[in-house]
């Protein structure tokens, strides 16, 4: 159960050495967020943008240092624990989309609602007209244009209401013009629903639409602003 009176991040002298590597990929990293902030965190290729979400989403452990989110200790919880956590209290925006190919748009959107056992219908159609997507409900992802299905990868991040979102190089596969729609939809609809997110990216464009941007650079977060 997560605190509602925590920081929805706190990270603290967060740490994180693979076996053979000289240099740490996290090295004494400090990060609090709170709630209804849109972060992004800049970096190279390489740099650990997606390992840091990748411990924020549960799915990696640090080394060393303090790592809650919502006020859970991810550092100490189970396998089993790691992925209820997960089910319950995140959403992942992926570069690919990740969206499951033989379930049309809607059933991709239903899918996070079903595993957490929540009312579907009403969520579902609500969520495809705050997309623009009310004519593509029964559509498979190959009959979607990349920016159509990035909307319905947010749409399915945001549609349980997890206290965290994390998007990894969202934009990534998209052209420019797309990437600065999809965007601009993305930070409308977490204002809307007053979401949490924290997003990996290497471009400056995508990191303007943050209320809070960071830089990674060897192993440590710098304010950018």
């Amino acid at each position: 159960m997560l605190k509602t009176d925590a920081p929805i991040v706190r990270c603290e002298r967060l740490c994180l050495h693979y076996p053979g590597n000289l240099a740490p990929v996290l090295s004494n990293l400090n990060l609090v967020i709170e709630p209804g902030t849109f972060v992004a965190i800049l970096g190279r290729s390489g740099s650990g943008k997606s390992t840091l979400l990748h411990l924020l989403g549960a799915m990696d452990k640090p080394s060393s240092g303090i790592l809650e989110v919502g006020g859970v200790d991810l550092t100490r919880i189970s396998e089993a624990e790691q992925t209820a956590f997960r089910r319950r209290s995140l959403g992942f925006i992926f570069q690919s989309y990740n969206l499951m190919p033989m379930l049309d748009v809607r059933q991709n959107l239903a899918l996070p609602l079903e595993l957490n056992r929540m009312d579907k219908g009403r969520h579902v159609e609500s969520r495809l007209e705050s997309l623009g997507l009310t004519h593509c409900g029964h559509r498979y992802p190959d009959q979607l244009s990349g920016g159509e299905q990035q909307r319905v990868a947010i749409g399915r991040a945001l549609i349980h209401g997890p206290a965290l979102v994390l998007a990894d190089e969202p934009t990534g596969n998209l052209d420019l013009e797309t990437s600065s729609t999809v965007l601009a939809l993305f930070r409308d609809l977490i204002r809307a629903n007053r979401s949490t997110v924290v997003m990996a990216t290497h471009s400056l464009e995508a990191a303007g639409f943050a209320d809070r941007v960071l830089k990674l650079v060897g192993g440590q977060l710098t304010a950018v602003h």
